[in-house]
């Protein structure tokens, strides 16, 4: 996979990531239209933690990081009959065990949410009581979700991307078609029948694309092939790392938040989405584009060059894009969250709750988003072991002791989101350290230097933001958001170009490849 072939991954990826976060936030808009910020929505909110965090534990990002590598390098070889029943294997093995933890989780999970995951929630019998039963509805998606995540990588290897991306959207499609048809005769319940149909079709939509590539199925599990083996040994550490970002970032503000009032859960919760699009548009976009390609590079002992190359300008890439996103988060996070979500049933209190939350989660989007490319240079050689060890030592050090102490304080909810992105900027910093020392080629220099004239270019566009933001005090959140991000992010791309960012150019000439149709594409692209 060239540079030119990973450019147009990343264009295809984050278009996709586009449109799927623009559903996710109508998907938001929807449910807080009709159903407001109350006790329900906490209640649904918490009910997707179990279900999600099975998810992230027996497959989630973890399965990918562990597959991609072990059946590309198949693929690689020409041993495509290996590479099928690997796949096979590892689809059996994760089908059982998942269907094995759904019905302990059905079964155990009042006690698990009251006693892990929302425990403050036991103050309140009603809120529990409908927490409990909403994830007992939810806790099937967790087969379909997986079952996705590995179509997922299957097609990756292949350098297709269209197929997964357009999966992305059709979880949340399904919920926002549930909650505006569905919601008169079921209420809060519509919800949870819009995620199981929403899961679904991202599992119908791959199927047939999969066929397509010569997908043989053998009803084996064969846990003793060197394939599997590998994949399996590979993934208990991905799954412990990937598991500790995600328990960070989605199980912390549940869990201490359930103690700090009606409706905290669901501003921090619509707040940590409204973070995920940026962080799915440049972090996770770019890290699934140029992931096959470091397993390729990292399998060829020739392409070692390339391989340190896409390293480089894949983290360069995710902080061109998630420095001035920080920049503008912290100082529009309240008309943001005004534009977006304002209503008869989410008034100006809600959005000021929501608003200090995305502020202090914001903090921490370039260290989320320079994780998620520097995680999967790890992952590419091998190595799911060390990126668990920084996750897990930032976590223990800094977010637990942090949310205990800070959400006691005036920050309240907001401190919660403060030390999740602290923590995560550690991890960030921890990760980048031992990846300078293992790959030592790696130009840490030339990084650093990019992240400083980024950095610079942010901080003259913050000048403008803030000036501009007092100008159209005045007018709509709409007008004050949109005027302000075209003008600020504009400055911001020729601040890049006057300070002679690289990524910029490199940028601009991948979209223009892919959207002028001269890029040529690699088989099943």
């Amino acid at each position: 996979m060239g540079k030119a072939t990973v450019g147009g991954a990343a264009v295809v990826v984050m278009a996709g990531m586009i449109v799927s976060r623009l559903l996710g936030f109508l998907r938001y808009r929807t449910i807080t239209e009709i159903f407001g910020r109350s006790f329900e929505t906490d209640a649904f909110f918490a009910a997707f933690m179990l279900p999600d965090l099975l998810y992230y534990l027996a497959s989630g990002g973890a399965l990918t990081a562990a597959f991609i590598p072990v059946f590309t390098e198949y693929l690689v070889n020409r041993k495509e009959k290996d590479a099928w029943y690997v796949a096979s294997s590892v689809f059996n093995f994760s089908v059982l065990v998942i269907a094995a933890s759904i019905a302990a989780g059905m079964v155990f999970a009042p006690f698990l949410i009251g006693k892990m995951v929302t425990p403050g929630f036991r103050e309140h019998p009603a809120t529990m009581s409908l927490t409990v039963t909403m994830s007992r509805i939810i806790f099937p998606m967790v087969i379909l979700t997986s079952c996705s995540a590995l179509c997922n990588g299957i097609l990756h290897s292949f350098n297709h991307f269209h197929a997964p991306a357009i999966s992305w959207s059709l979880h949340n499609l399904g919920i926002i078609l549930a909650a505006v048809f569905l919601s008169s005769r079921y209420g809060i319940f519509s919800l949870c029948f819009g995620v199981l149909i929403g899961a679904a079709s991202m599992v119908l939509v791959q199927l047939p694309v999969i066929a397509g590539k010569g997908a043989v199925y053998h009803p084996k599990m064969n846990l003793r092939h060197p394939g599997v083996s590998r994949v399996l040994k590979l993934f208990v550490p991905a799954m412990l790392g990937l598991s500790v970002t995600q328990i960070n970032l989605m199980y912390f503000p549940k869990l201490f938040g359930s103690y700090l009032g009606e409706g905290i859960v669901s501003s921090l919760e619509i707040a940590d989405r409204i973070l995920l699009v940026p962080l799915g548009l440049f972090g996770s976009a770019l890290s699934m584009a140029i992931f096959p390609a470091l397993s390729r590079k990292a399998a060829d002992a020739g392409s070692a060059g390339e391989f340190r190359k896409t390293l480089a300008r894949g983290i360069v890439a995710t902080l061109f894009f998630s420095v001035p996103s920080t920049v503008f988060l912290v100082i529009m996070s309240l008309p943001v969250i005004r534009f977006l979500f304002e209503s008869r049933t989410f008034g100006l209190e809600d959005c000021e709750a929501t608003a200090l939350a995305l502020r202090y989660f914001a903090v921490g989007l370039a260290g989320h988003t320079a994780l998620q490319v520097i995680a999967r240079g790890f992952y590419a050689l091998k190595d799911t072991t060390t990126p668990f060890i920084t996750g897990f030592l930032s976590v223990i050090c800094i977010s637990v002791p942090g949310c205990a102490y800070l959400s006691g304080t005036a920050l309240g909810h907001g401190g919660i989101a403060l030390s999740i992105s602290l923590s995560t900027i550690a991890n960030m910093l921890m990760l980048f350290v031992i990846l300078r020392s293992r790959v030592r080629e790696l130009d840490a220099g030339a990084i650093v230097k990019s992240f400083m004239k980024i950095a610079l270019a942010s901080a003259l566009m913050g000048v403008t933001c803030l000036y501009m933001k007092a100008v159209l005090s005045w007018s709509h959140p709409a007008i004050q958001v949109m005027v302000n991000m075209s003008v600020s992010g504009s400055l911001f791309i020729l601040f890049c170009f006057i300070l002679k960012v690289e990524v910029t150019a490199e940028l601009f000439s991948a979209f223009a490849r892919k959207f002028s149709g001269r890029e040529r594409h690699g088989k099943g692209s």
